[in-house]
C-alpha cells in the first residue's frame, strides 16, 4: 500500500498525516538540539527519538492527565490543614560545638562496616 492510502480493511487506516506533523531524530541529535526540538513539540509536532535506527521514545505535548504542580497541590494541602507552611524566617543552624579530629568520622565508619568491628583508628 502506498502513504496516503487507505486500505479496504478499515482496522488499517492511512499514517499520511502524522508523517506531516512528525519527526524522526537520532538520539545524537536530539541531544545536540533539545531545546530546538521541544520548541517544536510545543507547536504540536510529534518526535520519534531513534536509537540504533530503533524508535525508542516519543516526544508530544502532554495529553493533561498530569498532576498539578507541587507548589497548587501544597496550596491545596494548606487549605485541607492537612499542611502548615513554615513561619518566620528560615535561618542557618549555628555550627556544632562538638569537635572531633580529622578522620575520625571516617575511622568510626569504617569500623562498623569492618567484620571484627576492630579499633578506631
Amino acid at each position: 500500500m502506498v502513504a496516503g492510502e487507505r486500505s479496504s480493511d478499515s482496522s488499517c487506516l492511512t499514517t499520511w498525516p502524522r508523517v506531516a506533523t512528525s519527526q524522526i531524530v537520532k538520539t545524537k541529535q536530539l541531544r545536540d538540539n533539545l531545546s530546538s526540538y521541544l520548541r517544536e513539540v510545543r507547536t504540536g509536532v510529534r518526535i520519534l527519538v531513534l536509537d540504533r535506527d530503533e524508535v525508542v521514545a516519543e516526544l508530544h505535548e502532554p495529553s493533561g492527565k498530569y498532576p498539578p504542580p507541587l507548589s497548587s497541590r501544597a496550596e491545596e494541602l494548606v487549605k485541607q490543614a492537612k499542611l502548615i507552611p513554615a513561619r518566620g524566617e528560615i535561618v542557618d543552624c549555628p555550627q556544632s560545638p562538638v569537635k572531633l579530629p580529622a578522620g575520625s568520622a571516617a575511622g568510626y565508619l569504617d569500623a562498623d562496616r569492618d567484620e571484627s568491628y576492630g579499633t578506631v583508628r
